[in-house]
This record gives C-alpha cells, sequence and structure tokens, in this order.
C-alpha cells in the first residue's frame, strides 16, 4: 500500500507488527501524517479491499 500523502510505501508487515488493526489510525513513517486503515469486506473488487486514508480531524 502507498501512502495517499508522500507516496510512501508500506508494508502490510509494518501494519501488523505496528499492531494496526482495521479502521486503526497510525502514523506514516515518512511524512508523519495522521492515517486510517480501512478494510473493507464483501466488495466489487474481491473478497477484501485494503486502502489507507488520511485522518481529518476538522
Amino acid at each position: 500500500m502507498r501512502c495517499p500523502n508522500c507516496d510512501s510505501g508500506i508494508s502490510y508487515y509494518f501494519l501488523e507488527e505496528g499492531g494496526v488493526e482495521e479502521g486503526g489510525e497510525f502514523e506514516c513513517p515518512s511524512c508523519q501524517i495522521q492515517l486510517r486503515h480501512i478494510v473493507d469486506e464483501g466488495t466489487y473488487n474481491g473478497a477484501q479491499e485494503k486502502t489507507l486514508e488520511i485522518v481529518d480531524d476538522d
């Protein structure tokens, strides 16, 4: 997966070892922006679609 802000690669290993759960928030290791890990099950694209989105606190 890629950070939507800086386009840096974030591995599934990083998410698993960091304890980031579905819907959990974490900081991008490259640009330090808050991201949310989204897992959408049963999508048109397959069994699971995993994406990252920028957390907007506004």
